[in-house]
């Protein structure tokens, strides 16, 4: 019966040697999850406000090029009159 006892005690310490470290894996494990959540949150929110920088962006571009645009015409306007000053004096 000693033999049993002392079987017993061992197997037991062991199993509760493994169920300790399956208890401390397993808060690791959740502790990681919870990281994991708030890191996703944390990147889901960077997305976004780049995908707004992104929409600005672009929006800024089509008015710079709507500027230059409006810069050429008028430059080409202002060469016209100017054009159309000196006209009559080469006559």
């Amino acid at each position: 019966m000693d033999e049993y006892t002392a079987e017993y005690e061992k197997t037991k310490g062991e199993t509760d040697q493994v169920t300790g470290k399956l208890t401390n894996l397993t808060e690791k494990s959740e502790a990681f999850q919870n990281l994991m959540a708030q890191t996703n949150s944390f990147f889901g929110k960077i997305k976004t406000e780049m995908d707004k920088v992104g929409l600005k962006n672009k929006k800024l571009d089509d008015e710079n090029i709507q500027l230059q645009k409006k810069s050429e015409n008028s430059s080409i306007s202002i060469f016209e009159m100017v054009e159309e000053v000196n006209l009559p004096f080469v006559k």
